[in-house]
């Protein structure tokens, strides 16, 4: 039983992990192209 709620665990924990990583994965070119448009706006719109 314990061995059972032990592999229980590291599958949750593996599951958890992986979500987190599509997360970020998904998250990371927004990021991305916000930072790009506060960073280039200023200069295009002055250039």
């Amino acid at each position: 039983m314990s061995l059972f709620k032990n592999r229980l665990a590291y599958v949750v924990v593996g599951v958890v992990c992986v979500l987190i990583i599509c997360l970020l994965v998904c998250l990371l070119p927004m990021r991305l192209v916000f930072v790009l448009d506060v960073l280039f706006l200023p200069i295009l719109r002055t250039g």
